[in-house]
């Protein structure tokens, strides 16, 4: 079994046990993320770090378990894909490109 898969597991067990708690988590952990890389990139970013928490939360909301279990796979390569551009627009951004 590969880590995400762990990952999956135990995600899908927490949040059918505790969907509400994880919901108010995950959106404070989104909010937090954004507002990271909005003061990394000094809000350049911000439509695109917005629509990405947007995503984000729609993803980790309603419907959680159904969610993970949907295209969990593909999910995890989109979010791989984004975080990658995301963290090069960042160093692009930094290294004034």
């Amino acid at each position: 079994m590969s880590m995400f898969d762990n990952i999956k597991a135990k995600a899908e067990e927490i949040l059918g046990q505790n969907q509400d708690k994880v919901e108010e988590i995950s959106d404070q952990g989104i909010t937090k993320a954004g507002d990271a890389v909005d003061n990394a990139t000094g809000g350049k970013f911000q439509e695109q770090v917005d629509q990405g928490q947007q995503m984000a939360d729609d993803y980790v909301g309603e419907g959680s378990v159904q969610n993970l279990e949907a295209d969990s796979a593909q999910g995890a390569e989109d979010l791989k894909a984004g975080a990658q551009d995301a963290l090069g627009q960042a160093k692009d951004a930094v290294d004034g490109k």
